[in-house]
C-alpha cells in the first residue's frame, strides 16, 4: 500500500509547474517523506529560478489532494480520482516492463554472442593440438580455404551447442519484440519499418533456428580463415543441402518440411554453402541497433514519464550500463 501511494503521489505533482516562473516541477530533483501511516507525503522543492516551495500529497479514500505552496503564500491545489492517476502510472509501468525485458533478450544475445566469438577463436588452436595439425602447412598446399569435420567429442559437441544457444537467443529476442511492442508507447512506423527490415534481411537465422529447434543438431563445419588482425580464427559453415529439409517434418509440412517453405529463409543464398559466422554477425549488428533505436527514442519521447517513474523506482544500473554500451557501439 505504501509504494502504490507513492507513486500515486508523485504521479499526482505530474504537469504541476512553480508558482513563480512557470518552470514545471522536475521530480528528480523532489524527495516526498511519507507521514501520517504513509497516506501523506511531504517535501520541499526549489525551482531552477530560485522560488520554494512545500509540497504536500493526501491519499484519501478514492481521490489524491496535492497543494503545491510558495512563499507559504501563493498556492496552486488539485484533487484528482485514484484510478485515473493509477492509469498514468500503470502505463508507463508497464511500458518499462517491456523495456526491461527487450534489454534482458538483449543481453541474452550478447553473452551467446562472445561465447560463440571465443569458439571461433580457440578452435584453431584446438585442432592443431587436439588433431596433431599443422594448419600453416595445410593452408600453403591447399588452392581454397581449409574446412574441418570433427567427429563427435565433448569439445566438439560444446562448439555445437555454442550455434544452437545464440539460435535460440536469436528467436527469443524477435518474440519478445513481437510480445512487448505493442506496451512501448513510442513504437511508430520507423521502428516498425527498421523492425520488418531486421526481420527481412535475417531469415537464414530464423530458418537455421527452425532447423535445429526440429533436427537437433545443426551439421557445420568449421572453415579457417583470418579475422581483421589478421589472427587465425574458425567460422562455421554449413552446406545448404543439408537445411534445406527437415525430415521430421516432412510428413507433417510437405514437401520439405518448413511450414512456409524452405525458400522462405534460403532465397537470399546464392552460394552452395552458408557462411553461419557471417550471418550470425549481421543478425547481432542489427539486433542492437534495433534494440538502441527502441530504447533512444523511448527515452527521448518519454523523458518526463521516466523521470516520475524512476523517481519512485530505482533505476537498474545495469540497464544504464548497456544503453551506454550501444550508444558506444552505434559509434554516436
Amino acid at each position: 500500500m505504501g509504494y502504490d501511494n507513492l507513486r500515486l503521489a508523485y504521479t499526482s505533482l505530474k504537469n504541476k509547474s512553480c508558482q513563480d516562473c512557470g518552470e514545471a516541477i522536475d521530480s528528480q530533483q523532489l524527495q516526498l517523506s511519507p507521514e501520517e501511516n504513509k497516506e501523506k507525503f511531504v517535501g520541499e522543492y526549489e525551482c531552477v529560478c530560485g522560488a520554494e516551495h512545500n509540497i504536500r500529497v493526501v491519499i484519501r479514500d478514492e481521490e489524491v489532494y496535492s497543494e503545491i505552496v510558495l512563499d507559504n503564500e501563493r498556492r496552486s491545489n488539485s484533487t484528482t480520482a485514484k484510478n485515473t492517476l493509477r492509469r498514468k502510472s500503470e502505463d508507463i509501468h508497464s511500458a518499462m516492463k517491456a523495456v526491461d525485458e527487450l534489454i534482458a533478450a538483449t543481453r541474452v544475445l550478447g553473452v551467446n554472442w562472445d561465447r560463440l566469438i571465443r569458439t571461433s577463436d580457440r578452435l584453431p588452436g584446438w585442432s592443431q593440438r587436439n588433431l596433431d595439425l599443422d594448419l600453416y602447412e595445410l593452408e600453403q598446399s591447399a588452392d581454397t580455404k581449409i574446412t574441418l569435420n570433427f567427429e563427435k567429442s565433448t569439445d566438439v559437441d560444446k562448439f555445437y551447442t555454442d550455434i544452437h544457444n545464440y539460435l535460440s537467443s536469436a528467436y527469443t529476442f524477435t518474440q519478445v519484440i513481437e510480445s512487448v511492442k505493442s506496451d512501448i508507447p513510442v513504437w511508430n512506423s520507423e521502428l516498425h519499418k527498421e523492425y520488418q527490415t531486421h526481420r527481412r534481411n535475417n531469415k537464414v537465422i530464423e530458418g537455421l533456428r527452425i532447423f535445429v529447434q526440429h533436427e537437433a543438431i545443426l551439421p557445420v563445419s568449421f572453415q579457417l580463415n583470418t579475422d581483421e588482425s589478421n589472427d587465425r580464427v574458425a567460422d562455421f559453415v554449413i552446406e545448404l543441402d543439408e537445411v534445406l529439409n527437415l525430415p521430421s517434418q516432412v510428413n507433417r509440412y510437405p514437401p520439405d518440411g518448413y511450414k512456409k517453405g524452405a525458400d522462405e529463409y534460403y532465397s537470399q543464398i546464392e552460394d552452395e554453402s552458408i557462411n553461419v559466422s557471417q550471418r550470425v554477425a549481421e543478425f547481432q549488428q542489427s539486433a542492437l541497433k534495433l534494440t538502441l533505436s527502441i530504447l533512444t527514442t523511448f527515452y527521448e519521447e518519454q523523458k518526463e514519464e521516466i523521470e516520475v517513474y524512476e523517481a519512485y523506482e530505482p533505476i537498474d544500473v545495469r540497464k544504464r550500463e548497456l544503453i551506454s554500451k550501444l550508444r558506444g557501439f552505434s559509434g554516436n
